[in-house]
């Protein structure tokens, strides 16, 4: 019985020592697989990072080349618009320079044919609608694209009526 006992004594502690290898070896086991995966989720987050930094920066490279193109069609429609309401001034201006050169011209054939006082009258008046008209001028610099047709197509009739007034005039003389 001290033999068996003792065998089984040494068989224990043979299958402790070897169960205890055993644990060891799995428990060394499971630290290199943990320390791979984690080597792999480093890699993963590492190149996710690159691919997250790549794609912000191909990002702001897009909007930035957005935004400089709407800032080139918004500085060339602004052009526009100048240009637009600068030829619309300067026609305008024109013909009411015209209108005052006719408007001098006729006077002195209206004091003729009416007098002095009636010349003087009929001048006030129509330099009265010309300073009127020159303040509607001022509509032309506050204009957008959306309004400068309709601020035009107001200004053509208000100096079609002052025309209009002013050949009527011609035709009492």
């Amino acid at each position: 019985m001290k033999k068996l006992s003792q065998f089984s004594l040494v068989m224990a502690l043979g299958l402790s020592a070897v169960a205890c290898d055993d644990a060891e070896h799995k428990q060394k086991e499971a630290m290199e697989a943990k320390a791979a995966a984690d080597k792999k989720i480093a890699e993963a987050n590492s190149d996710a990072n690159k691919k997250i930094a790549e794609a912000n920066s191909d990002a702001n490279k897009k909007i930035a080349d957005a935004t400089a193109d709407a800032n080139k069609k918004v500085d060339e429609a602004n052009g526009a618009i100048m240009k637009t309401r600068a030829d619309a001034r300067e026609s305008y201006n024109k013909k009411v320079a015209e209108m005052q050169k006719d408007l001098a011209d006729f006077q002195v054939k209206y004091e003729k044919k009416k007098g002095k006082v009636e010349a003087d009258k009929a001048v006030a008046e129509m330099n009265a609608k010309i300073a009127s008209f020159r303040t509607d001028l001022g509509r032309i610099d506050s204009a957008t694209a959306a309004t400068i047709d309709g601020v035009k197509k107001d200004l053509d009739a208000s100096y079609d009526l002052i025309t209009k007034s002013f050949d009527d005039w011609k035709k009492k003389v």
